[in-house]
């Protein structure tokens, strides 16, 4: 679990919607499945690049963390 409690809530998050894709793949829900998916791993990514920074760093991170953009994979690697 990382230190950061800010990088703690992007974790339990992409672990909470994880379970939530298991459910719905046990439901044969497969697209919506994949996309809780997806998220999850976007989540885990952002949890990562929170745990990677100064804590002095992190208020501003969080900020740029919101919005469409935070959810284009290739900025998000970037960062």
């Amino acid at each position: 679990m990382p230190s950061s409690a800010h990088a703690r809530r992007f974790s339990r998050a992409a672990k909470q919607r994880f379970d939530d894709a298991l459910l719905l793949l046990e439901m044969e829900r497969t697209t919506a499945a994949v996309s809780l998916a997806g998220y999850s791993v976007e989540c885990l990514r952002k949890a990562l690049i929170l745990s990677a920074v100064p804590q002095t760093q992190e208020e501003e991170l969080l900020g740029m963390l919101h919005g469409a953009r935070a959810h284009d994979d290739a900025w998000l690697l970037h960062l």
